[in-house]
């Protein structure tokens, strides 16, 4: 049988490990950049009943009927009017939908012409 002393001076103890995982950098954080902005812009006409333009506003967009009011009183008492905020391709399509809706049909003979719209870039 050997000596105890003499087995632990033959083992030598195992170096601790160095931790191998690497600190994240000390960069700040950046958010990916978001795309621009654009608004559909809905403008004011005199032929278009006031509340066939609601619900338009109404079956395009899903409004409520109050809030698709307010938007339509805004585009009558200022000429103008923002109905829909996003991304350029879908503020096109959604202008495309306002459009495609015709005139109103009530005020064709008086030469009622679809609801004239633009897509603007948000400032």
């Amino acid at each position: 049988m050997s000596n105890p002393d003499s087995l632990s001076q033959q083992i030598e103890a195992p170096e601790p490990r160095k931790a191998t995982r690497t600190k994240p950098a000390d960069k700040p954080h950046v958010k990916p950049k978001q795309p621009p902005l654009y608004s559909v812009v809905l403008h004011n006409d005199s032929i278009n009943r006031f509340e066939w333009v609601v619900g338009v506003l109404q079956k395009t967009f899903g409004y409520g009927w109050g809030k698709a009011f307010l938007m339509t009183l805004r585009a009558h008492c200022f000429g103008r009017g923002v109905v829909w905020v996003g991304p350029f391709e879908v503020a096109e399509f959604k202008a495309a939908k306002l459009v495609g809706n015709g005139p109103d049909p009530l005020k064709i003979a008086r030469g009622a012409r679809p609801l004239k719209v633009s897509v603007e870039p948000v400032n």
